[in-house]
């Protein structure tokens, strides 16, 4: 579901009647508007939105387990990831809106 260009992550579970194991498929609806997704669980600056505003990782993050699959941990001197170029420096006369989970 897409409401006022915000990205849902939709999840549904089912049983199999023949042996009863619960099996879960997750889908991911992404509005076409996306400008940046950076689940950042990789240290590879890839961005998953549509519009591939890919990052360059600057210093050492490390992949750590997250509250949800893998996450990123910084180590607050020298490690960032630069996102300098692409359709995130064209949004000023339009307004940005930016969400994390910390």
């Amino acid at each position: 579901m897409v409401l006022a260009g915000l990205l849902f992550v939709l999840g549904v579970s089912f049983i199999s009647l023949n042996n009863f194991s619960p099996e879960t498929q997750t889908a991911q609806v992404v509005p076409s508007n996306l400008v940046l997704y950076f689940p950042m669980d990789t240290v590879t600056g890839n961005d998953s939105s549509p519009s591939g505003t890919n990052g360059t990782v600057v210093g050492s993050p490390t992949v750590i387990p997250g509250q949800v699959g893998n996450a990123l941990s910084f180590d607050g001197v020298d490690d960032f990831i630069n996102f300098s170029d692409g359709p995130l420096n064209q949004t000023e006369s339009n307004g940005v809106s930016a969400a994390t989970w910390v």
